[in-house]
């Protein structure tokens, strides 16, 4: 059965509105962080303007991306305050099995609180998606002491 002209057309303006919105989507899937395939991929760093340090005794920490209720959300870096003492060295973790392939361990961590350090542990937590890492935190020394760094999706 030969088509006509008209048909052609209608069938060449269906193919392509169809590659449109086909391309439409996986572009909003591009924007929230995720391919075409599922796989998510962290927004590159945004430029933070650091202002003046409120004293000698905050340092500044970076912003960074963390993935939250389905979708990648940045949080400003921030000037904060230093510890002087050094946090403990030695870890007080015991890593056991999994639950499952798709946890992850959560290092534990040394807390200051009320001028005493105390142990925090370590735990597994369900990563949020298939290529999902753990950034951990961890404890930096700046010029002035020392301040927490979150962990992160």
């Amino acid at each position: 059965m030969k088509l006509s002209t008209n048909n052609k057309i209608i069938s060449l303006l269906f193919s392509i509105l169809a590659v449109l919105l086909y391309a439409n989507q996986a572009n909003a899937e591009m924007m929230e962080g995720q391919n075409a395939s599922g796989i998510q991929h962290r927004p590159a760093n945004k430029l933070e303007y650091r202002g003046e340090s409120p004293g000698q005794q905050f340092a500044w920490i970076e912003g960074y991306w963390n993935w939250e209720k389905d979708k990648w959300v940045w949080h400003k870096g921030r000037y904060t305050k230093v510890i002087q003492d050094r946090p403990p060295i030695n870890n007080h973790d015991f890593m056991s099995t999994p639950p499952s392939h798709r946890h992850t361990w959560i290092p534990g961590r040394w807390i200051m609180e009320e001028g005493d350090w105390s142990w925090s542990k370590g735990h597994y937590k369900m990563r949020p998606f298939v290529n999902a890492f753990w950034t951990p935190g961890h404890w930096r020394r700046s010029a002035s002491g020392w301040v927490w760094v979150k962990g992160h999706w």
